[in-house]
């Protein structure tokens, strides 16, 4: 299990949390249970499962064209599948 906070110096204690009602993904406390992932590896990809939610999408999709992120309900979709890159 993992919560994931974004290297911004200004993002002070703010984490990657579900919005499992929207279908959307924001910045959370630390105490949010939405803040909780798992990661797992499915083939040469890493996907990310949110641990706060009982129902609803819970895969974290990733939307390259608008620069933003959502949950969906499964890992068909080729946003949810990460990778981890080195940054510049």
């Amino acid at each position: 299990m993992r919560s994931l906070q974004p290297r911004a110096n200004d993002a002070g204690d703010k984490y990657l949390a579900d919005d499992y009602q929207a279908g959307t993904v924001t910045l959370g406390n630390r105490e949010d249970p939405g803040t909780r992932w798992l990661g797992s590896v499915l083939g040469d990809s890493l996907v990310f499962t949110c641990l706060g939610v009982s129902h609803g999408p819970r895969m974290l999709d990733g939307w390259p064209g608008p620069d933003s992120v959502q949950l969906r309900p499964h890992t068909d979709f080729l946003g949810t599948r990460w990778e981890t890159v080195t940054p510049f």
